[in-house]
């Protein structure tokens, strides 16, 4: 955890995770590329990192994302001005660990940065030099240090939805294939191998190495920001009958507008009385399909005259890759339609 005091509570400390980064360009860790140039790559350090078991763990571009945030409680465009900092608004705290020999100005794209502070693997604690000061794209990372930034994107606001970046992992090659990646955890320990699929990115974008060579040398990694979905509404819900004459058995036609092109399921959730919610259905959005707005409909076909029923639509946006590296769930309430049934 990273602490430190603020100007709303000095004498508190607020506390935030710290998220091990680093970056490695020697050829002992770093390997050489089909044409023999010796490559530069980011990654991850596994924690906790000691003075005997120091230990980075290189990705291509390809491999699945590491870096993702969660945008459900990030400021919106205008906002920056007036709300502070806060452990579970989606801020971070990143230590990059370069392990190298070259000076590395890294460059992120979306957000800007501030740099916290500079620690030498001496113990030798370095402030940010006087242009550093303020929010930044691009910052300069040197060897045999850890570089201490804060990071809080700023969320645009559109009058119009952008939807997920749904892609391959590997662009270059077919779903199904294995090649290109690295089979290796953030922990330093061998997996299974990585197979090419679609995934879903949510906002994607990239941090990335700002010298030309390197960053089309795979010294890139993407960037996974979670928008949770705008919220559905409209929910209405209309007892029918089955049959002819009103004489068929009675069921429930809910009927709701889909508002989102980022949502990956509703759940449509049902209250019976005064009882706990109930999910009735998880209706998926395939990946392999265009997100569209538009009317959504379910038959609830468990309809008993005499109680009270109230329903609800969640649309809920899942990003990672199948929990096998890291996974983030934002969820979005509509109203609730409370027909008396």
């Amino acid at each position: 955890m990273f602490g430190f005091n603020t100007l709303l509570d000095p004498l508190g400390k607020l506390e935030i995770p710290i998220e091990p980064k680093a970056i490695h360009d020697e050829m002992n860790a770093s390997a050489f590329d089909e044409f023999g140039r010796m490559q530069a790559n980011i990654g991850l350090e596994a924690a906790p990192a000691t003075p005997a078991g120091q230990n980075i763990i290189l990705y291509p571009f390809v491999n699945p994302p590491t870096e993702l945030f969660d945008a459900t409680n990030l400021p919106k465009n205008g906002d920056i001005d007036m709300t502070p900092i806060a452990s579970a608004d989606g801020t971070q705290i990143w230590k990059i660990t370069h392990n190298g020999v070259d000076t590395h100005p890294l460059h992120w794209h979306l957000y800007d940065l501030q740099v916290l502070n500079r620690v030498t693997w001496d113990n030798i604690v370095s402030p940010p030099d006087p242009t550093e000061l303020g929010w930044k794209e691009t910052l300069r990372v040197s060897p045999l240090e850890d570089t201490i930034v804060a990071i809080r994107p700023i969320i645009p606001v559109l009058p119009f939805d952008l939807p997920n970046s749904i892609r391959p992992l590997h662009p270059m090659i077919p779903i199904g294939e294995t090649i290109g990646f690295s089979n290796i955890d953030a922990n330093g320990n061998p997996t299974d191998p990585i197979v090419n699929q679609l995934v879903n990115y949510g906002w994607e974008y990239v941090w990335h190495c700002h010298i030309l060579s390197h960053e089309e040398m795979d010294m890139m990694r993407p960037v996974s920001v979670a928008m949770p979905p705008k919220e559905p509404t409209g929910l209405t819900a209309t007892v029918t009958s089955t049959g002819r004459n009103d004489k068929g058995k009675k069921v429930v036609a809910l009927r709701w507008t889909d508002n989102s092109l980022t949502e990956t399921r509703f759940l449509v959730q049902r209250m019976i009385n005064d009882g706990p919610w109930e999910t009735l259905a998880t209706l998926i959005q395939p990946l392999d399909r265009a997100n569209t707005t538009g009317s959504l409909t379910y038959v609830d076909s468990k309809y008993n005259q005499g109680q009270t029923f109230t329903y609800r639509i969640v649309a809920e946006n899942s990003i990672g890759y199948g929990g096998q590296f890291m996974s983030l769930t934002a969820r979005s309430l509509s109203n609730e339609a409370q027909p008396q049934l």
